[in-house]
């Protein structure tokens, strides 16, 4: 099942809502790459489906990474009081999702298919719940998007 953005995801920072949607879109991609695989054992010798695999796994933490720097950066910049608790929740992320791209490195495919729900689930919670915690003090911080809140508000 697809994520697809809505604004119940939109934390009103473009930054941050235009790197969320750069996530579900590979994210997705790794969905419909491991729903694409054959029903047969042959996908797991099949050079273009692990090479596809890889290369989304790999993208995934990169930009996953990249995403967490800036989102860490414009926390620390509108002075969130939850920084801490929320870059732990980054780094257990991190960690998992390099133990999941160890895993398909050394030839363990199937596991493209635990890592992609919980990605998913990961994604789904954390941007809802542990995201959307620091939208009102983004809002009286002045931080970047209050003024879009701000005029959609008024």
């Amino acid at each position: 099942m697809k994520i697809e953005w809505n604004e119940n995801l939109s934390t009103g920072v473009p930054k941050i809502d235009a790197q969320h949607k750069g996530l579900i879109t590979l994210i997705n991609a790794l969905e419909e790459a491991v729903e694409s695989r054959p029903e047969d054992a042959h996908h797991l010798h099949d050079k273009t489906y692990k090479a596809t695999i890889i290369g989304l796994v790999m993208k995934l933490r990169d930009y996953a990474f990249y995403h967490f720097y800036t989102e860490e950066i414009f926390m620390r910049s509108i002075r969130y009081p939850g920084y801490i608790r929320h870059r732990r929740e980054h780094d257990i992320f991190s960690l998992r999702l390099l133990k999941y791209e160890i895993n398909v490195l050394e030839g363990d495919y199937m596991q493209a298919e635990d890592l992609l729900g919980f990605v998913m689930s990961w994604f789904s919670n954390h941007v809802r719940i542990t995201d959307m915690a620091y939208v009102p003090h983004a809002s009286t911080s002045g931080g970047e998007g209050s003024a879009q809140k701000e005029t959609e508000a008024g």
